[in-house]
């Protein structure tokens, strides 16, 4: 196991994760396929405002709680949920390092994980929590050992809320000889049990969970070959069970990151670069059977950039947080940012449309409404606005 590579891996991610920090904190500060996309009526609207500086806003697929980590300009983190209803706020809890969190579908209640870190040991103490919103309680599932930051990477959920997973890594375990080994560690709500498997697998910090859990992808590059290859781990077995190939000549990407798959359909999406076509930032793969369908590349202006992205449910569109720099006089520069959905043939609806810099969006398929964050601009102290778009 190269546990050189890993580590470049979550270092790779780490450092994504900033680079939207420093556009968006970088804006406030300063302040594709359709040449123009077309605006369509879209409805905003403020569901509370949160004490520090909010990034992620978790919405339930199918209820009405909003969940987000929290930071204060001493630099400490606080867990809230939020009743979409009425902007109510909940402390779930406080820590000086935060780890990732998600809704468990169907369950409506919330998964995550916090840590400590021992500096005589260098690895930190992951500790995993499933919060209630109705009886606002939190109950500790486990414990576990990461000798990396992959804690902060968010879990992932089953459509049907019978599994959440998570990945953590650790130095220790020697089930496949020395070095950094991955560990899966799989939840099962139903049960409320959590099983840890080390996982003799080749995977970094970008990776997706298929819609019923079954299925776990992750994106490859043959250093050799420039070939691309995507793994499918069996959730149940433990081990890697399918993989596609798409060999260099047939791919219209140098390389890319940011996996989201919507399984239903078969796609896989990835965030791309290419040397040949730079306003190539998006590109579909998919798969019917054992075929695979040729590559669909999403174009996007000069000076745009995707921040984040997902798949609308099972709709086989995609939401993107898109940001637009205009040069201006003086080396000064503008910047748009614009929550669109996109088809699979690259023609893009824009929802919202700001100046207002945000990195991130979530989208609630039961009700239909996207949830963001942006600064509150009002009073000294740092505050976010939790905002509702209705499509």
């Amino acid at each position: 196991m190269a546990s050189a590579r890993i580590e470049n891996i979550m270092t790779d991610w780490l450092i994504c994760r900033n680079l939207i920090r420093l556009v968006v904190t970088a804006a406030l500060v300063a302040y594709s396929v359709m040449a123009s996309p077309p605006a369509r009526a879209a409805s905003t609207s403020v569901v509370t405002d949160v004490p520090g500086l909010v990034d992620v806003v978790k919405a339930t697929p199918y209820s009405h709680w909003l969940a987000a980590w929290a930071e204060t300009d001493s630099g400490a983190h606080t867990l809230w949920v939020i009743d979409a209803n009425n902007g109510r706020l909940q402390e779930v809890t406080s820590s000086s390092h935060p780890g990732g969190f998600c809704w468990i579908p169907r369950k409506e209640k919330l998964f995550y994980c916090k840590a400590t870190y021992n500096d005589e040991l260098k690895n930190y103490r992951v500790f995993y929590y499933e919060y209630d919103p109705l009886t606002q309680e939190s109950r500790k599932i486990t414990d576990v050992r990461d000798v990396l930051e992959t804690f902060k990477l968010d879990p992932l959920s089953a459509e049907d809320g019978s599994l959440v997973l998570h990945i953590t890594f650790d130095n220790l375990n020697t089930s496949f000889g020395s070095g950094t080994i991955p560990t899966i560690h799989y939840y099962y709500p139903d049960d409320q049990s959590m099983e840890t498997k080390p996982a003799n697998a080749n995977i970094g910090a970008d990776f997706d969970l298929a819609s019923d859990g079954l299925m776990l992808y992750w994106p490859l590059y043959d250093e050799n070959t420039g070939d691309l290859l995507f793994v499918g781990w069996d959730t149940i077995k433990n081990e890697e069970t399918w993989n596609a190939r798409y060999y260099s000549y047939n791919n219209p990407a140098d390389g890319g990151g940011m996996l989201r798959v919507d399984s239903p359909n078969q796609n896989i999406a990835l965030l791309v670069q290419s040397n040949v076509q730079p306003r190539m930032q998006l590109c579909i793969y998919g798969w019917q059977g054992r075929e695979l369908k040729a590559p669909i590349p999403v174009f996007l202006e000069v000076g745009e950039e995707i921040l984040d992205y997902d798949w609308i449910g099972i709709t086989g569109k995609l939401y993107a947080v898109i940001v637009k720099t205009q040069p201006g006089t003086g080396g000064s520069a503008s910047q748009q940012f614009n929550l669109e959905e996109i088809d699979i043939t690259g023609v893009r609806s824009v929802l919202v449309s700001s100046t207002d810099p945000f990195g991130f969006a979530d989208y609630a398929p039961g009700a239909g409404y996207y949830y963001y964050s942006v600064i509150n601009r009002q009073g000294s102290a740092p505050r976010s606005l939790i905002i509702r778009v209705q499509p």
